[in-house]
C-alpha cells in the first residue's frame, strides 16, 4: 500500500497495518512526553491517526498530557515507503497541585465582557494551534527560549487553584523564572500565527514551525513580532514579563506537536534521551 493510500486512511483514529509492515518493540512513556524511533531512515511517521513528515530521518510520536493511558501502535515507513510497527505503552503521569494568589480577581473567573473576550480569544488560538502539517523547519533540540537560561521546578500537568476557589486549572506548558524585560527567543525557524494581547496569557505569540509543531510563549511585557513574520532559531521576539494571569514575572512556554500536550523541556534536551522503539528491539 502506498503512503499517498495510507494520508487517507490515516484520517481513522485506528492506524492501517498493511500485511508488509514488520514488527518491531515498544517503549513506555508518561502522558505529556514524546517516543522516538532512530536507526534507520525514516520519511514520515504514522501515529494517533495522522501521518507526518520524519525530522531529519527519526520518527517521534508526541502523547498528550490527557491521554487515554493504554497500548498504541506507531508506525515508521522508511525511504522505500516500507511500513514498520512498534508500540507505545502510554502510562498515567502524576502531576501536582498548587495553589496561586492572583491580585485582579477579575481574571481569576471572568464574567460578561471579559468572559466574552476570552472565548473569541479562544477560537484565535484554536485556530493557532492546528496549523496545516508541512515540512519541519526545525531540528532537535529546540533553541533555548530565554537569553539569560531557564530552570525552576518542573510544573508541567500541575493543576491550579486561583484564590481558593474551588476548581482547578491544567498548566499545559512550563513557567521559566525570569525576570520582567529578559529578551526571548524562538526555539526554531518558523513563522508567526499568532501574536495579540489575550485577557488569560497576556502578550501572547504562537510560531509554527512546521511538521504540526507550535511554540507558545506568555506573559510577554514585549512583543516584537507581527501575526505572518518569519522568524529564524535564536532571533528575538519579545520580552518576558507579567501580563495577564500570572502571580508574577516569569515566561510560560507551551509546545504543542500534532496538537498533543507536551512537556516543552523533553524537547529542549538531548533527543537521544527520549524513549526510542529503534534500541528496544
Amino acid at each position: 500500500m502506498s503512503i499517498q493510500r495510507l494520508v487517507r486512511l490515516l484520517g481513522a483514529a485506528t492506524l492501517v497495518i498493511t500485511a508488509t509492515s514488520a514488527t518491531a518493540g515498544s517503549v513506555s512513556i508518561r502522558q505529556g512526553d514524546v517516543a522516538r524511533w532512530s536507526g534507520m531512515e525514516a520519511s514520515k511517521c504514522g501515529y494517533l491517526g495522522r501521518l507526518y513528515p520524519a525530522v531529519d530521518g527519526v520518527c517521534y510520536y508526541p502523547t498528550d498530557m490527557k491521554a487515554r493511558t493504554g497500548r498504541y501502535d506507531a508506525a515508521l515507513y522508511d525511504a522505500a515507503g516500507n511500513q514498520h510497527i512498534g508500540h507505545i505503552d502510554v502510562t498515567r503521569r502524576e502531576c501536582g497541585k498548587f495553589d496561586v494568589k492572583i491580585e485582579n480577581e477579575a481574571l481569576v473567573n471572568p464574567q460578561g465582557a471579559d468572559l466574552d473576550r476570552h472565548l473569541r480569544e479562544y477560537r484565535q488560538v484554536k485556530r493557532a494551534i492546528n496549523p496545516k502539517r508541512t515540512e519541519p523547519r526545525f531540528t532537535l533540540p529546540l533553541g533555548q527560549p530565554a537569553s539569560s537560561g531557564i530552570g525552576g521546578d518542573n510544573d508541567f500537568c500541575f493543576e491550579r487553584r486561583f484564590n481558593e476557589l474551588p476548581y482547578t486549572s491544567t498548566h499545559t506548558g512550563r513557567d521559566y523564572p525570569v525576570a520582567t524585560g529578559t529578551t526571548l527567543s524562538a526555539v526554531a525557524d518558523g513563522k508567526v500565527v499568532l501574536a495579540a494581547d489575550h485577557f488569560m496569557t497576556g502578550n501572547a505569540i504562537y510560531i509554527d514551525h512546521g511538521d504540526g509543531l507550535v511554540s507558545e510563549y506568555f506573559h510577554l511585557s514585549e512583543m516584537d513580532v507581527k501575526e505572518g513574520d518569519e522568524v529564524k532559531k535564536g532571533q528575538a521576539i519579545g520580552k518576558s514579563g507579567a501580563t495577564g494571569r500570572v502571580s508574577g514575572p516569569h515566561l510560560h512556554l507551551g509546545v504543542r506537536w500534532i496538537n498533543q500536550r507536551i512537556n516543552p523541556d523533553l524537547l529542549l534536551a538531548a533527543p537521544g534521551e527520549l524513549p526510542d522503539i529503534g534500541t528496544s528491539q
